[in-house]
């Protein structure tokens, strides 16, 4: 099973999915404005679904943006202001102790799509 967490301007969703692809667990929540607040949520959210499933899970979220390879700072996150400039993926792995994946929710979306189809297809 993984943890996987939509960081937008409004919301964090999370999912727990099992190794299938089955989801186990979605829900949602208001995306706080400020930075802090977002690492904050992230690390209750993930807390609160190891403790449910009862295991450590590993944790991917996405959210606007990119990490600049050269900095490890969100950039090119207009609609998530608060994010930009920021080294979320760093500070996300310090707040829970683990590592943490991040990605571009657009890449995400597209991934999500082409596995959604080869399952439709096989």
């Amino acid at each position: 099973m993984q943890i996987g967490i939509d960081v937008g301007a409004t919301k964090i969703e999370s999912v727990v999915l099992e190794e299938n692809g089955n989801e186990k667990h979605r829900s949602r929540t208001n995306c706080p404005k400020d930075y802090l607040s977002i690492v904050s949520t992230i690390k209750d959210i993930n807390h609160k679904l190891e403790k449910e499933f009862q295991r450590e899970l590993p944790l991917g979220v996405c959210h606007p943006g990119i990490h600049s390879p050269q900095t490890g700072l969100v950039k090119n996150a207009p609609n998530c202001y608060w994010l930009e400039k920021k080294p979320f993926q760093n500070d996300l792995r310090k707040a829970l102790g683990k590592e943490v994946f991040c990605e571009n929710d657009a890449i995400v979306s597209l991934y999500q799509r082409q596995l959604m189809v080869q399952k439709h297809y096989r």
